[in-house]
């Protein structure tokens, strides 16, 4: 396990989440969920900084009842074959390639379905999908721009491989920001 520690170190409300990435997740994996994440931090531009702490899977659930009401989200590998899978693959009529449950003070599980997400751009941007729904974007409407990273549907030909202004609007509108000073991709 490794994880992130996420700070709001200028401008709007103050971002406080810790990231505990699962140790299954081969190093591959792993990079392209940190790139994934990171690219909130990226856009936000220092609104969210990361900070990398090592941590055993056998550990998680000491360290997130010590965490208090600090927002933690547990980044978790799921297979297509799991009930939750199923069960939610059933329940939209689509595959299911990432899921988060989100709780506002607590934890929040981000899963991701990683024999359905090989390609390591299609995990990068469904990280970045998934992380924005545990810092609490986009929980009850995804944006109509099929190119938004939050976006409901992932397209690998149409999804940006960046955060969009549509992204970055849905955060601002969260955090109390503005978008004109948030980096993101133009597109068309």
């Amino acid at each position: 396990m490794f994880a992130f520690k996420a700070n709001a170190i200028s401008g709007g409300n103050s971002i406080n989440t810790i990231v505990l990435l699962d140790e299954r997740f081969t190093n591959k994996q792993q990079k392209a969920i940190k790139s994934g994440i990171n690219k909130w931090v990226y856009s936000s531009r220092g609104m969210i900084s990361l900070s990398t702490t090592t941590i055993s899977l056998a550990n998680i659930l000491n360290h997130l009842t010590d965490s208090g009401c600090v927002g933690v989200t547990a980044v978790i590998p799921l297979a297509s074959s799991s009930n939750t899978i199923k069960s939610y693959d059933k329940q939209i009529k689509k595959y299911t390639l990432g899921l988060t449950y989100y709780n506002k003070c607590s934890l929040s599980f981000m899963f991701l379905v990683v024999d359905r997400l090989t390609d390591s751009r299609d995990l990068q941007v469904v990280s970045t999908h998934e992380f924005g729904h545990a810092i609490g974007l986009a929980l009850d409407k995804h944006p109509d721009d099929v190119h938004a990273i939050m976006h409901g549907t992932y397209n690998h030909s149409t999804t940006s491989d960046c955060l969009t202004k549509i992204d970055m609007k849905l955060f601002c509108n969260k955090y109390d920001c503005d978008v004109k000073e948030m980096l993101y991709c133009k597109t068309d």
